[in-house]
């Protein structure tokens, strides 16, 4: 077998082709928050977050539109509309039930571009990961090797803060490296000019440096998952490991000539991550976040608190558990974690059947088998970090998720025959499903008309109150909402 296989419904969707679209416009935009910014936030998770959110509603309206006259399979809408109904009347619930409002209709929005995933053919699905993952690591390499020349010009240490761009803390970026590097190699076999590889080639090296770099455990323990995983996949995930393997020994080259011998002998100095492996202070933190989320659930298991409550009151650890199930637990309930584990174990279990079905074959299962190691390095993500939580990650992960569901969607099974069909009879899932994208598209249009959806005069606010703290409270997720740190909540 050449390739994933193509139901014969599968021509009905080819007027559908938003996954390389989606995919070149996350990534252009991901690049930009991450390199450039515009200026329009008072931090950078501000400005990220006001950047992607209406990219997500385009993106969002976009799938929808195009997938207009389609209808899910009757369990995925079930789920789909049970997760919107038990969303709503947690945010009406919660202590502040419009911000509860913003953060659910964020990631109904999310679901509705995956559940719209359209599986046009394989050449798509490849081509989009392909310009998404490159995208994304060009333009955060070029800016770490522009922090680290200018940081050796002017004479300042090299190390961690070179690694940083666009972001606070090296394990933001990390999470990102995490979920596209096992796309490189799709991008790497499909360029055929020699200059055009060997830039890519460099790139790929680098975006593995930075995530040696990173000191981002969850990180490396993602990418090493997937890579056993991949061990067992046959002639494609040995291709893909052939593939990673030289890249990864580049980065790590790279590295130890950079920081180990360059910067030495030119006497720059370096202030590298070090100690993270044998670091223990923030896995117990994780421990009583976890406590934490347990303890929600188990005081309010059919609801939870309400979306992006856990960061209502300030624990003086986290503002999100750092695991997206128990976060899914503690602010939405129970019921909604059980379907959201279902959801995803599903979409685990067929995106592997699918990588298993073309193992054999070393370059046309590459597409698959990549996939697979992305959603692993996401699974695993999940548990450990805010992969979720921060923007360009929470953005990131529904490309992957996207592309999963695509190529699921290629598969020979009467469901994906279902989901891909077309016609007249939209059932009243199908309609509860559009109208809650819909709502959800409103909601967040009107975030900035509310006085959360002002970060700037939010922040000077808080300032005012609180002149010598060294934490600026943030936009979204990563800042607590509740009255003691949001002037806004009183």
């Amino acid at each position: 077998m050449n390739s994933v296989h193509i139901p014969e419904t599968a021509h009905i969707s080819n007027r559908f082709a938003p996954n390389r679209l989606v995919g070149a416009l996350v990534g252009a935009l991901v690049a930009v928050t991450t390199t450039t910014g515009i200026g329009v936030g008072s931090s950078w998770f501000d400005e990220q977050r006001i950047l992607l959110t209406p990219t997500l509603l385009a993106v969002a309206a976009y799938s929808v539109a195009l997938r207009w006259r389609d209808s899910l399979p009757q369990p995925l809408g079930l789920a789909f509309l049970g997760l919107a109904v038990m969303g709503v009347a947690s945010s009406l619930l919660a202590s502040r039930p419009s911000i509860a409002l913003f953060e659910l209709s964020l990631l109904m929005l999310v679901a509705v571009t995956v559940a719209a995933a359209s599986p046009a053919n394989a050449l798509a699905v490849r081509a989009a990961a392909s310009v998404f993952a490159v995208v994304v690591a060009a333009s955060y390499v070029t800016g770490v090797v522009a922090n680290i020349v200018s940081a050796w010009l002017v004479q300042m240490p090299i190390g961690r803060d070179t690694f940083l761009v666009g972001f606070s803390n090296p394990r933001f970026p990390a999470q990102l490296q995490a979920l596209t590097l096992p796309l490189m190699p799709l991008a790497l076999i499909a360029v055929r000019h020699r200059g055009a590889r060997i830039g890519l080639g460099l790139a790929f090296a680098l975006w593995w440096m930075c995530v040696i770099g990173s000191g981002s455990r969850t990180a490396w323990l993602a990418l090493a998952v997937a890579s056993v995983t991949l061990a067992f996949m046959g002639s494609s995930g040995r291709r893909w490991l052939a593939i990673q393997a030289p890249f990864a020994a580049a980065g790590a080259l790279l590295y130890g000539l950079i920081f180990h011998v360059v910067a030495p002998w030119a006497g720059a100095e370096t202030a590298l991550e070090t100690g993270r492996l044998t670091d223990s202070a923030s896995i117990a933190a994780r421990i009583e976040l976890a406590k934490l989320a347990l303890g929600m659930a188990a005081a309010n298991p059919l609801l939870g608190v309400g979306p992006m409550h856990f960061a209502y009151v300030d624990n003086g650890l986290g503002a999100h558990p750092h695991n997206f199930f128990l976060q899914i637990a503690a602010e939405w309930g129970v019921p909604a974690l059980l379907i959201v584990v279902a959801l995803l174990v599903t979409l685990y279990w067929r995106t592997w059947q699918a990588a298993r079905r073309v193992a054999s074959d070393a370059d046309g299962g590459l597409p698959a088998a990549s996939l697979l190691a992305a959603l692993t390095a996401w699974m695993v993500g999940i548990q450990f970090d805010g992969y979720m939580v921060v923007p360009t990650s929470q953005i990131a992960s529904m490309v992957v998720l996207m592309l999963c569901v695509a190529l699921v969607r290629l598969e020979p099974t009467p469901l994906a025959s279902q989901a891909v069909a077309s016609g007249d009879r939209r059932g009243p899932l199908a309609w509860a499903t559009t109208l809650t994208a819909v709502l959800a598209c409103i909601v967040l249009l009107a975030l900035p008309l509310t006085p959360f959806g002002k970060p700037t005069q939010r922040e000077m606010q808080w300032r005012q109150e609180n002149p010598t703290a060294p934490f600026w409270p943030r936009f979204w997720q990563q800042g607590w909402i509740g009255p003691q740190s949001d002037p806004t909540a009183r």
